[in-house]
């Protein structure tokens, strides 16, 4: 098949005329070009899905959506979801990072306990992970080559000259983990025995499948969120477990939920959402995804529900404590 030309380049004015032509409401043409100057328009079009017609597809018979806007979609309904996301993206970065932030200083304690070169020597680490390969290769030592990237990278930071000139580049566990980064961080999490996996997930109160399982998907939408994709609506391939040993009762209901709600931004949220209520400092963290979910520009077109939320979801824990 002959590739295609590439679109030709289009001004601002004619962006925001081929909006009009398939159906946008714009009554500031101003305000839509300084938009698209500022957000682009291929970033804008990812929030256009919600509001688009939508046909069967006669070749596969399959339905698909079109270029046209539904009747009555208007520039502003556009700019308020977008807007909403991008709310939602600061916050979760906000709380993702402390997550992580615990993340980091539980495995510096625990793990610390076990051997200081725990992540070095492998002593602590399970079967699996320091396994090697036909190709002299294991997770561990993959995982090492990363870490040796992060440690060149970090060379210039105080403590780590110090501990090169002490102790032969060597840090303990508890220095190391200050330099990784949040998906090496997990990596080396799945990679511990079941003696210091569980030492580290009782302080989330939860098994350690399940914390290795949250750890994953966290990091996931964190990337997401760094890099600014939308993730309002967005199905996720690592979704939080939602079942197994030292699953929080609380949240059992999550069992009873269509699969579909489940790859949505629902029960990462309503997951991160039962961390933070264990401790009632965090309450404010609680209280600001909620007051942001609250604040969601619902309209005839748009709902929760795209997100994977269900009709009740401010009834059912832990929403329902910080109603």
């Amino acid at each position: 098949m002959t590739p295609r030309e590439s679109k030709p380049h289009l001004s601002l004015a004619e962006q925001v005329g081929m909006l009009i032509e398939r159906g946008l409401q714009v009554d500031n043409t101003e305000l839509a070009m300084r938009a698209l100057g500022r957000y682009n328009y291929y970033r804008l079009r990812g929030y256009f899905h919600v509001f688009l017609e939508q046909e069967i597809d006669s070749k596969t018979n399959v339905q698909v959506r079109t270029n046209r806007f539904l009747l009555g979609t208007t520039l502003e309904n556009v700019l308020a979801i977008y807007d909403f996301d991008t709310q939602l993206r600061r916050v979760l970065l906000d709380a993702l990072s402390e997550f992580e932030l615990r993340l980091r200083t539980s495995i510096a304690y625990h793990a610390g306990k076990i051997d200081p070169h725990i992540h070095l020597n492998g002593n602590g680490l399970n079967s699996e992970f320091i396994k090697i390969n036909s190709r002299g290769e294991s997770q561990h030592t993959n995982w090492l080559s990363q870490y040796q990237r992060r440690f060149d990278e970090s060379s210039n930071e105080d403590f780590i000259k110090w501990h090169i000139s002490e102790f032969d580049s060597k840090l303990p566990i508890w220095a190391a983990v200050e330099i990784l980064q949040f998906g090496q961080l997990t990596k080396l999490y799945r990679g511990f025995s079941q003696g210091a996996a569980y030492s580290i997930s009782n302080d989330f109160g939860v098994d350690p499948g399940i914390l290795k399982s949250w750890a994953t998907s966290f990091n996931d939408l964190r990337n997401l969120a760094a890099h600014h994709s939308r993730v309002w609506n967005k199905q996720f391939v690592n979704n939080p477990k939602i079942t197994g040993n030292g699953f929080p009762k609380e949240l059992l209901y999550l069992q009873d939920c269509e699969a579909w709600r489940l790859r949505k931004l629902y029960s990462q949220l309503t997951v991160l959402a039962w961390v933070f209520s264990r401790d009632p400092s965090d309450e404010n963290r609680v209280l600001e995804i909620m007051s942001l979910l609250n604040g969601f520009p619902e309209s005839g077109k748009l709902s929760l529900d795209q997100a994977g939320f269900p009709s009740d979801w401010r009834e059912l824990y832990p929403w329902s404590a910080h109603s």
